[in-house]
C-alpha cells in the first residue's frame, strides 16, 4: 500500500486504516469532526481490507460497535463522531513500530527512534547556559543496580550542570535547597533541572515528582506517572524513589523520597497536599535506571491483600426489567453479613417484564429489602435520591446498577476499606466486561467527549504497562454503576443532581466532592462485571435518549467546562482520546515552560 504524508507533522505515515490506537485522531472538547466524507471513509476501509483482510477489519468494526453502538459507528464512518477503540482492537501489531504518534506495546516499550522523534517534537529543550530562577539543587545519589559505572555516569551529568552530588546521609539542611533524589545511572537533562527550579520557586511547593523513561537498547520504556497520587504512593513506590524535595520536607532524616512524602502528607488535608506536591509531566523526562525488580514491586500490589472494613452499607439499586440479573445480584448481596450490608433499597422504574415483576414480588418478602416504585419517566438521579431517603441504615451508601455481577468475594469489604481514610468521599471498583476486558478503571476529564474510562478495553495486567490499575489510585471521577460513598459526603453534595437524568450525574457528583476537599478513590482490587453493552443498547439507538444525553452533556460543559480540558491524575503524555492509554499524545511544537 502506498505511503502518504501526514500534513500536520510532516512525517511519512500509513493510510487511515493503518493508524494505531483509533480510527480517528481527536482533539478539543466534545469531539472534533474529521472533515472527511463517507466516500473517503469507505476508501480507507477498502484500503484496510486489502492490507488486513476481512477478519482484521471485522475486528476493528466489532470493537467500535461494542463501544458506540450502530448509530455511533455509522457516524464515525461518515467522519462525524469519535471512535473509542483501543490499540489492541486493531490487527497487525507490527505496525506499532511505524505509528505516529508512537504507541506503547504490551511489553511497555516503543522504538527508540520513535521516542527520540516524539521528544524532539515536544519543543526545544531549555538552554543549559541560562539558569532558571529558583532554589539551588543538590543531587542526592541513592545506591542502585547500575553500580560503579552508573554512579560515574550520574556524576558526569551532575558535573556538566555544576551540581554537587552527596549521599543521602549527607544531604544539606539549608531551607531553600532542593534535593533531587536519583539512583546510580540516572542522567538528568539540563531542561529537567531548569524546570524543577522554576517549579520550586513557588514557596508552597515542597515536593516535585516527574515522569521517567528507561532505555532498553533500541527500545524505550516510557514511565509517565499519574500525577501526585497519595493513595497510590501509600500502596507502592510508583515514583521509583525519584523526586525533588525541599529541605524542610525531609528534615534531619535520610528517608527515601517515598517515605519523606508520606510523612509530610500525614495529617495534611487533601487540598494542602495538592498545593504542596506537584508533578512535572511530559518532556523533559528523567532517563532513569529503573530495574525489573522495581517494576515487579509496583505490579505486585495487584494481588496484595487490600484493607477491608465492615461498615453496614445501605445498597441502592435502580432497576428496570432485569429479572435474572437482579435476582442473582440480590442473592449475592444477601449472602453478605449484616455487618457488611445492612439493607437493600430497590427502586423499580416502569418495570413491565413478567419475569422482572415476579422477581420483585419474590424479593418483597425478604429481610433487609425495601422496594420503591417509580413510574415516572426514567431519571437515575431522582431514583437514587429517593432510595437514599428511604434507607434506614446509618452506614455508607452503595449505588449499584442492576446489571452488575460481583467477581471477587471480598469486593464490598475492600471498597469499604477505602473509606477508612476520612478524606475519601467515594470509592469505585474495577469493572470488567463479560470477556474480562476493562470497562471502568476510573474516569478522567481530558477525554474529547468530556470524560473517558481509563483502560477501557484493556486486558489486565498485560495492557497496563503504566500500572494505572496496579493499586488504589486517586482519580477525578468514578462511575455511578458501582459507587460507595459516605452519607456525609452525599449530603454535603446535595445528592445527585436531578438535572442529569441519564448521564453525567456521577461526574458532577465526584467533581463536587473533589472541590470540597475529598478524594475519589479507584480500588482495582475490588472486581465486578458490568453488562454495560446490554444496558446501553437502547441508549445508543433511541433518538430521544441520544438527544437527552446531548443536552446533559451541554449542561455538564456549562458547569464543569473549565475542568474538562485537564486532569491532574492522568499521565500527561498519553493521548486522552485513546481510552486504552497507550498512544502518546501528539506533542505541541511550542516550547514547554
Amino acid at each position: 500500500m502506498p505511503r502518504t504524508t501526514d500534513k500536520a507533522n510532516g512525517f511519512p505515515c500509513r493510510p487511515f486504516a493503518d493508524r494505531a490506537g483509533s480510527l480517528s485522531n481527536l482533539t478539543g472538547n466534545g469531539g472534533v469532526r474529521m472533515g472527511m466524507t463517507l466516500g473517503s471513509a469507505l476508501n480507507r476501509l477498502v484500503g484496510g481490507l486489502r492490507r488486513h483482510g476481512l477478519s482484521g477489519v471485522g475486528r476493528i468494526v466489532t470493537g467500535v460497535l461494542r463501544r458506540q453502538g450502530l448509530v455511533g459507528t455509522l457516524k464515525t464512518l461518515a467522519g462525524r463522531g469519535p471512535v473509542l477503540a483501543a490499540a489492541d482492537d486493531l490487527p497487525d501489531e507490527g505496525r506499532l513500530e511505524r505509528a505516529w504518534p508512537p504507541v506503547i506495546d504490551r511489553a511497555g516499550t516503543i522504538p527508540a527512534s520513535a521516542w527520540d522523534r516524539w521528544v524532539d517534537r515536544s519543543g526545544p529543550a531549555a538552554s543549559p547556559t541560562v539558569a532558571a530562577e529558583g532554589p539551588p539543587i543538590v543531587i542526592v545519589l541513592q545506591p542502585g543496580p547500575a553500580g560503579a559505572a552508573g554512579i560515574e555516569r550520574t556524576r558526569q551529568a551532575a558535573a556538566a550542570a555544576s551540581l554537587p552530588v552527596v549521599p543521602p546521609e549527607a544531604a544539606p539542611t539549608a531551607p531553600q535547597t532542593l534535593h533531587l533524589y536519583l539512583q546510580a545511572g540516572d542522567t538528568p537533562e539540563p531542561a529537567l533541572l531548569d524546570a524543577l527550579r522554576r517549579m520550586a520557586a513557588d514557596p508552597e511547593v515542597q515536593a516535585i515528582t516527574f515522569d521517567l523513561c528507561r532505555r532498553e537498547g533500541e527500545r524505550v520504556r516510557p514511565l509517565p506517572l499519574p500525577g501526585a497520587n497519595l493513595p497510590l504512593l501509600r500502596a507502592c513506590d510508583y515514583i521509583f524513589s525519584r523526586a525533588a524535595l525541599k529541605a524542610p520536607l525531609i528534615g534531619q532524616t535520610a528517608a527515601s523520597p517515598r517515605e519523606a512524602i508520606l510523612a509530610w502528607c500525614a495529617g495534611r488535608q487533601a487540598l494542602l497536599v495538592r498545593k504542596g506536591w506537584r508533578h512535572l509531566a511530559a518532556p523533559p523526562l528523567l532517563q532513569a535506571q529503573i530495574s525489573d525488580d522495581d517494576l515487579a514491586a509496583r505490579d505486585a500490589v495487584r494481588t496484595a491483600p487490600a484493607p477491608r472494613a465492615a461498615l453496614g452499607v445501605s445498597a441502592i439499586i435502580c432497576t428496570h426489567n432485569k429479572g435474572h440479573l437482579l435476582r442473582q445480584l440480590v442473592r449475592q448481596l444477601l449472602a453478605l453479613g449484616e455487618d457488611q450490608l445492612a439493607e437493600i433499597v430497590l427502586v423499580s422504574n416502569n418495570t413491565s417484564h413478567p419475569h422482572a415483576l415476579r422477581t420483585l414480588a419474590d424479593l418483597a418478602g425478604q429481610p433487609r429489602i425495601r422496594i420503591l416504585h417509580d413510574d415516572a419517566p426514567f431519571n437515575f438521579s431522582r431514583q437514587v435520591n429517593a432510595g437514599v431517603r428511604a434507607a434506614r441504615g446509618q452506614g455508607p451508601l452503595l449505588l449499584l446498577n442492576d446489571d452488575i455481577v460481583p467477581v471477587s468475594e471480598d469486593w464490598l469489604a475492600v471498597l469499604a476499606g477505602g473509606l477508612e481514610d476520612p478524606e475519601v468521599g467515594a470509592v469505585g471498583p474495577l469493572l470488567l466486561y463479560s470477556d474480562e476486558r476493562v470497562q471502568h478503571g476510573g474516569m478522567y476529564t481530558r477525554f474529547p467527549a468530556g470524560v473517558g474510562h481509563a483502560l477501557r478495553g484493556a486486558s489486565l495486567p498485560f495492557d497496563d504497562p503504566l500500572g494505572l490499575a496496579a493499586g488504589p489510585r486517586e482519580v477525578s471521577c468514578l462511575t455511578g454503576a458501582v459507587l460507595l460513598t459516605t452519607r456525609d459526603a452525599f449530603g454535603r453534595a446535595g445528592g445527585l443532581d436531578e438535572n442529569f437524568a441519564i448521564s453525567f450525574q456521577d461526574v458532577d457528583y465526584c467533581l463536587k466532592l473533589h472541590d470540597g476537599g475529598l478524594r475519589n478513590l479507584f480500588e482495582p482490587r475490588s472486581i465486578l462485571l458490568h453488562m454495560e453493552s446490554v444496558s446501553l443498547h437502547n441508549a445508543n439507538t433511541d433518538r430521544r435518549l441520544l438527544g437527552r444525553r446531548h443536552a446533559e452533556h451541554q449542561a455538564a460543559v456549562s458547569l464543569w467546562g473549565a475542568r474538562f480540558p485537564r486532569d491532574p491524575y492522568l499521565p500527561a503524555i498519553v493521548d486522552p482520546a485513546d481510552e486504552g492509554l497507550k498512544r502518546l499524545m501528539r506533542p505541541s511544537p511550542a516550547p514547554r515552560a
